[in-house]
């Protein structure tokens, strides 16, 4: 079992997308120092896991509206990212 307050994190656009699409909450998009890439920190959930391992199989279901959604949000939050 997750303990309470835990994040995910992930530099995969479209696993974010996914994730989000399934309600998941974005706490934070931050650059590292040592890489370039952005990276999506979630609020994990029981579930993550299995929707991880769904989506990398090619066993995940996703309503396309909600999928599109995502990736225009998470395209938005990566146009606006600034460093901090």
């Amino acid at each position: 079992m997750k303990k309470e307050n835990t994040n995910f994190e992930t530099s995969d656009f479209y696993l974010a997308c996914f994730l989000y699409s399934n309600n998941f909450k974005i706490v934070e998009v931050q650059k590292k120092s040592t890489d370039k890439r952005l990276f999506f920190m979630f609020k994990d959930k029981a579930n993550r896991e299995k929707l991880t391992n769904q989506f990398f199989n090619n066993e995940a279901e996703v309503k396309v509206k909600d999928f599109t959604n995502a990736i225009n949000t998470i395209k938005s939050m990566i146009y606006n990212y600034k460093d901090k």
